[in-house]
């Protein structure tokens, strides 16, 4: 059972509208038969992050931004987990995830470590999955004109 369980509903969906704005959702694929789940978060003030880190754990990390950048010191910072802890995350901030619903629910059905066989298949299957809904924002939850 996850320590999350012990975080009010409002620090949940705080944390889904974080998420939801600033955040990715990814499988990537570390080699032909390697995939892994990850979440972050980029932003220019560590400050969120900080408070993301405290609840959940992970790591911050500071990077270079690129040329051309508006904030000044040019640094940014990525919080981000990887693997089963993402898929707690996940599983804690799901119910109020909008923008990112139907990625956090390929990362859910996705197993999660090196596997063999059918299991493999399904993380082939669920990378490709993201990488579609990637190219594809969500429009479900918006009001047609």
């Amino acid at each position: 059972m996850s320590y999350y369980c012990y975080l009010s509903e409002i620090e949940l969906a705080y944390t889904a509208g974080i998420i939801d704005g600033e955040g990715s959702i990814q499988i990537d694929r570390r080699s032909d038969k390697n995939f892994g789940a990850t979440v972050t978060i980029s932003m220019k003030n560590p400050a969120v992050l900080v408070w993301v880190s405290d609840r959940y754990g992970g790591n911050i990390h500071r990077y270079k931004q690129s040329i051309g950048s508006f904030n000044k010191e040019g640094f940014m910072y990525r919080w981000g987990i990887h693997g089963l802890q993402a898929q707690e995350f996940i599983s804690a901030i799901r119910p109020y995830l909008v923008e990112k619903a139907m990625r956090a629910d390929v990362l859910l059905s996705f197993p999660v470590g090196s596997q063999r066989g059918a299991e493999l298949d399904i993380q082939e299957a669920a990378y490709h999955t993201m990488k579609v809904l990637q190219d594809k924002p969500n429009r479900g939850n918006r009001r047609k004109p």
